[in-house]
């Protein structure tokens, strides 16, 4: 008989599935690298499965969505009463389509990045769910009529080298045009 899992007080991640409370959620369109995001689709999707699926974008352009959530809990019965956790995610989406024999077959969200300003949601997101989540700072939107600017910061290794120490960095800044309405 394998012995139990040990809980312990103090865990950083809670089992789903979960409530979101208060949460407002907006997005923008940007323009993209198309080739770029074939490369991410290849990278993530393509390349790893040695040929079983084709993702192709289907256009130049990302989604940014931004989900300010007041509250995220467990609605697991062993970790519901543990309490909640505030967070705050970016996240690029790429429209990409699944091709099979050359032919589009259906069409799928893909999401190669979420930056989230609370280590839990990170543990949790990564460990439970499996999303490519990690830390970041921003700076987003307190209402619809907010004029920004709206930026995010994240850890970053640039150039890729041994010598080059990790830091954090500006990644992202979105700024209304001069004229834009509100």
């Amino acid at each position: 008989m394998k012995p139990a899992y040990v809980e312990r007080d103090g865990e950083s991640v809670y089992r789903p599935p979960y409530e979101q409370k208060d949460t407002a959620l907006t997005g923008w369109l940007l323009p993209s690298n198309r080739a770029a995001l074939q490369e991410i689709l290849d990278r993530d999707l393509n390349r790893p499965s040695g040929g079983a699926v084709d993702y192709r974008p289907l256009t130049s352009t990302v989604l940014l969505s931004i989900a300010a959530i007041g509250q995220i809990h467990s609605l697991d019965a062993r970790d519901a009463n543990y309490g909640w956790i505030p967070e705050v995610d970016v996240c690029v989406w790429i429209l990409a389509g699944a091709f099979k024999d050359g032919e589009l077959d259906h069409v799928v969200w893909y999401v190669p990045y979420i930056w989230v300003d609370n280590p839990f949601a990170v543990s949790t997101g990564r460990e439970t769910l499996g999303y490519p989540k990690a830390i970041g700072w921003m700076q987003t939107p307190r209402d619809p009529q907010d004029p920004g600017p709206l930026w995010l910061d994240a850890y970053v290794l640039s150039p890729y080298a041994p010598t080059t120490e990790l830091k954090r960095d500006r990644i992202l800044t979105l700024t209304r045009a001069p004229g834009a309405p509100a």
